[in-house]
């Protein structure tokens, strides 16, 4: 019997980005649930807790109606207690293996690609297939994400006279949203995303457990990653995110030597801050060292 040939990359890759189109709406059906019984139980038990304070006494309900409602909504805390105590870490995983996927996609599907001389008409669907991705990302509230996760990590707290990460992420933010032409405007929104993004890595570093050499950014990710990752991620997750943080400081630092229109600096921003979402994302906040 001849051997099976291999599936061609292209083919094998453009088959497992169509299956996400089968299983994401699958997640997001279980999400909606959850919020959807979540708003009834709690509208529901204010109902309840209403006619509960309105009785006069015990005595309106039988011994075994009262039993019934405790151990029935004790039922609901013991179910909401174990969702919440194990849902959390899998959510995190899931945003931070999503997030690095997207991150890294971006960095191989769009700039490596068009940087090659491509036919006009895949050079065109490419362009058309980044601006695509451009919408999606701003369509996501990173801002608040990305500061959530930062606080998570104590990352807001000021050691001596430096500027916290969330700290220079306000600013980077305030930079793009009110860009002033002495701050020299793309530049400074560029500028202080780097910051952000070495002031985070700098602050991880030094709450590692034991503290050891790392001195480029991929080795910094991965230093980190051994000390503080999740245990959950796949075994080159945080190799891919070294890639990306090393291939984007270049490309921030490089944003001062040239002019940028306002759509290639909101690329590079938001880029950076889907870096830091899901690399902040794939930490465990309880083996950091305080």
């Amino acid at each position: 019997m001849p051997e099976k040939p291999k599936e061609e990359r292209k083919a094998k890759i453009v088959r497992i980005l169509q299956k996400v189109e089968e299983n994401a709406p699958i997640l997001e059906t279980m999400g909606q649930g959850i919020i959807r019984t979540a708003r009834f139980s709690r509208d529901v038990a204010s109902c309840f807790c209403d006619a509960v304070n309105a009785l006069p006494n015990d005595s309106y309900l039988t011994p075994e109606s009262w039993d019934r409602l405790e151990a029935q909504w004790e039922a609901w805390h013991g179910s909401a207690n174990r969702l919440a105590t194990h849902l959390p870490t899998e959510v995190n995983s899931f945003g931070a293996i999503a997030g690095t996927a997207a991150v890294s996609g971006a960095g191989e599907l769009f700039h490596a690609t068009l940087a090659f001389g491509l036919p006009d008409e895949a050079r065109a669907a490419i362009e058309r297939a980044d601006s695509g991705f451009d919408q999606v990302v701003n369509r996501i509230a990173l801002i608040p994400e990305v500061k959530a996760a930062m606080i998570r990590l104590g990352l807001d707290g000021r050691r001596g006279f430096s500027r916290t990460p969330v700290e220079l992420l306000d600013e980077a933010a305030s930079s793009l949203a009110c860009p002033s032409a002495e701050d020299s405007g793309p530049v400074a929104v560029l500028v202080a995303v780097r910051e952000c993004v070495e002031s985070t890595l700098s602050r991880l570093l030094a709450s590692r457990p034991t503290q050891e050499p790392a001195r480029k950014a991929n080795e910094k990710v991965l230093s980190i990653e051994r000390q503080c990752g999740c245990g959950t991620l796949p075994p080159d997750h945080f190799s891919h995110l070294g890639t990306e943080a090393t291939r984007l400081l270049e490309a921030l630092s490089n944003a001062k030597q040239g002019e940028l229109s306002r759509p290639q600096v909101m690329e590079r921003y938001n880029q950076t801050l889907l870096l830091l979402q899901a690399f902040l994302n794939s930490l465990d906040e309880t083996r950091l060292r305080q």
